[in-house]
């Protein structure tokens, strides 16, 4: 069996969130610390700042605060990131429509919409 790549980083996985700590949840003031959970602005999105958080996730909403997943997807493409990104929304009724947008600007990307009726589906 081959070595788990993900092993040798960091476990658990390691998720990016893009965007403010507080607006992912609710305007709780005391949040808890979770391992493999890293906030980030979507401002700070830099080659740098990625090479050192070395996400194997991105995850942003897919319309922020003064970001979209179009901005973040571009930021990711132009600061050399080729990983996994998924945007998250309550509902898009044509979520190819917003795929197709994004990858014609960040090919390398493994973009994909998750809603929240999909996150709830049980297993």
């Amino acid at each position: 069996m081959p070595p788990d790549d993900n092993a040798a980083r960091h476990t658990p996985p390691l998720l990016l969130l893009v965007g403010n700590r507080l607006d992912w949840f609710a305007r709780e003031t005391s949040l808890p610390q979770i391992v493999g959970l890293v906030f980030e602005d979507y401002r700070a999105l830099t080659a740098e700042r990625l090479r050192r958080i070395d996400p194997d996730v991105v995850i942003s909403a897919l319309v922020g605060p003064g970001f979209d997943a179009l901005d973040v997807a571009l930021a990711l493409h132009l600061a050399g990131y080729v990983g996994c990104y998924r945007a998250i929304s309550e509902q898009v009724p044509r979520p190819e429509v917003i795929r197709r947008e994004v990858l014609a600007i960040a090919p390398s990307l493994d973009f994909g919409i998750l809603t929240l009726a999909m996150m709830a589906r049980p297993a």
